[in-house]
């Protein structure tokens, strides 16, 4: 019996999918280059010893992102890479997460909310660390987006490995003091502020795309919406070394 892949997958059922659907243009190269990988389809070349005794053909590789069997290789380039630059302290799994009055101007602007999403990560939770009150040092630091559920539905979220402890101003290493990272309320709302406060600048400076469709007022209400609702994050429990949630972050 033949093993179950996800080119097998897209091969047998991706046509009629998309046929039914409205495919982007984006999952279409995707799926195209994913269905044509390591085939016929992308040309190939001979591997054949010096004596030639032994000749082979091998298919070329899609090399797309989304394809397992060719990120295979750079996932484990990259994690042994930052496992051995992880730090010998505690470290914490932080996942925050972009809310669903948001995803329509996800979808016309995913390069510019992508920036605004890493950069109030990164302003919410140094700021909140660098305070006396919770830490005051700088701690270090790897975030990843997922754009996508476990469902396959759209929800943009960033997972960040952060340390448990970080450097002061003069260089010292200062370890945290309890067993939590910061009060899960105060980063959310931090992180929901910076997050509408960037949405809001690049939509006065003309920077932020709206759906064609909507009214003029809609984006300003969409913001206005989004910052009412309670924002999903989770803060996990500590993990005596990093390398457990720098294998999900590979992943």
């Amino acid at each position: 019996m033949a093993a179950v892949t996800l080119q097998s997958i897209l091969q047998a059922s991706f046509a009629a999918y998309a046929a039914a659907q409205q495919v982007p243009r984006r999952v279409w190269r995707a799926a195209r280059a994913l269905m044509a990988c390591r085939t016929a389809a992308l040309g190939g070349h001979v591997r054949q010893c010096p004596a030639g005794h032994v000749t082979e053909v091998w298919y070329n590789s899609c090399r797309h992102r989304a394809c397992p069997r060719c990120c295979l290789q750079r996932i484990n380039q990259w994690l042994d890479s930052w496992q051995q630059q992880v730090l010998p302290t505690a470290h914490f799994h932080v996942i925050l997460t972009l809310p669903s009055e948001l995803h329509e101007l996800w979808r016309w602007n995913r390069q510019a909310l992508t920036e605004v999403v890493f950069a109030s990560v990164r302003e919410t939770l140094l700021t909140l660390r660098g305070d006396p009150k919770w830490l005051g040092a700088t701690p270090g630091m790897l975030a990843t987006r997922h754009t996508w559920g476990r469902t396959l539905t759209l929800h943009p979220h960033v997972h960040c490995l952060i340390s448990g402890g970080g450097l002061t101003v003069d260089g010292q290493w200062q370890q945290v003091r309890t067993g939590y990272l910061l009060p899960v309320a105060v980063v959310r709302a931090l992180f929901r502020g910076k997050v509408r406060g960037a949405l809001e600048a690049l939509w006065l400076s003309g920077r932020l795309q709206a759906p064609f469709h909507w009214p003029d007022d809609e984006v300003r209400q969409v913001l206005v919406e989004a910052a009412r609702q309670k924002w999903h994050m989770r803060i996990a429990e500590r993990y005596p070394h990093g390398r457990g949630g720098m294998k999900y972050l590979a992943r």
